[in-house]
């Protein structure tokens, strides 16, 4: 039996109105930072509740996922980006849609080698990946978690099969930094609130200049200790300044690394076709992103298929 099979009690709570479902290192906290600054929306405090992804949370039920979006709000919403990592997380879509089957998704993209690059050097920093960038590139493949979760518009049409495309925002990470009034006034127009609300604080770049480190045996032994373990109580913006400050001792930089034309080229191989349907979806030709993605042609976008489609 489901967590959602039965009747749905009445806790104090809501439910959400709109999911951001990705993508890793496209944006995400910026997003949700600026989404919780609007006084219509509220999103779920510490971004990612993971609800339809990982089964510890599914397991507690609708009741307790209700119980994450609380004050007043006209909308509610959660920010998580995990939900479009199929295959790490294969039931998202289905489970959500089982709860949640009016909810707008939007879904934040990045240029798809420099996600992957970049949720590298995170993996490096945390400590979850020992291999060089060459060594990564060269052993991947199409089911690869690197590869995967740059592969937009695989992970997107999972997510067509239960909801419509009128109801799913795609919006580009590179508009959100370069045009980011603009960007936040269509993303507040497909949510239905007010898409001229301003703020001081939309003109924040956040992590523009984080350093990701990577803390040396010293440090992980340190981190182990029951008071730095509790810092991950706090909010994510204190505690990552009080995480850099003690741990930066017993750390060492994480250096972005190069890529020659060869590993971009093998890259680009596993994602060139992704990135046409992407095209063909949006109907952007995604010039920001450059070789080997940037072009001149206009795409129309295409009507989606399955269940959900309408």
């Amino acid at each position: 039996m489901s967590c959602v099979d039965g009747p749905i009690r009445s806790p104090k709570g809501h439910l959400p109105d709109f999911v951001v479902i990705g993508a890793l290192k496209a944006g995400t906290t910026s997003l949700d930072f600026y989404l919780h600054r609007h006084p219509q929306i509220r999103t779920a405090p510490g971004k990612e509740v993971r609800f339809f992804a990982e089964e510890l949370p599914w397991s507690r039920g609708v009741d307790w996922y209700r119980s994450h979006f609380r004050g007043r709000a006209d909308i509610y919403g959660e920010v998580c980006a995990t939900y479009a990592s199929y295959p790490t997380y294969r039931d998202v879509p289905r489970r959500m849609h089982s709860v949640i089957p009016d909810a707008k998704l939007i879904y934040l993209v990045r240029d798809p080698i420099e996600r992957i690059v970049s949720q590298y050097v995170h993996r490096r920093a945390d400590r979850h990946e020992e291999r060089s960038f060459e060594t990564v590139v060269r052993e991947a493949h199409e089911d690869d978690d690197y590869i995967c979760r740059s592969a937009y518009y695989r992970q997107l049409d999972r997510f067509l099969q239960y909801y419509r495309k009128s109801d799913i925002l795609v919006v580009l990470s590179e508009d959100l930094l370069q045009d980011r009034q603009s960007t936040l006034r269509k993303v507040f127009r497909f949510l239905g609130v007010r898409e001229d609300h301003d703020s001081p604080l939309y003109r924040l770049r956040l992590h523009k200049s984080v350093r990701k480190r990577r803390l040396t045996p010293t440090g992980v032994r340190i981190s182990r200790l029951a008071g730095f373990r509790s810092l991950g109580a706090l909010p994510p913006g204190p505690r990552w300044q009080i995480q850099r400050m003690l741990y930066w001792p017993f750390s060492r930089d994480v250096r972005r690394p190069e890529l020659d034309a060869e590993l971009r080229s093998r890259l680009a191989g596993f994602l060139r076709e992704d990135v046409e349907e992407l095209r063909r979806f949006t109907g952007r030709d995604f010039a920001e992103w450059g070789p080997p993605w940037g072009v001149d042609r206009q795409y129309a976008p295409a009507v989606a298929s399955g269940p959900g489609a309408g």
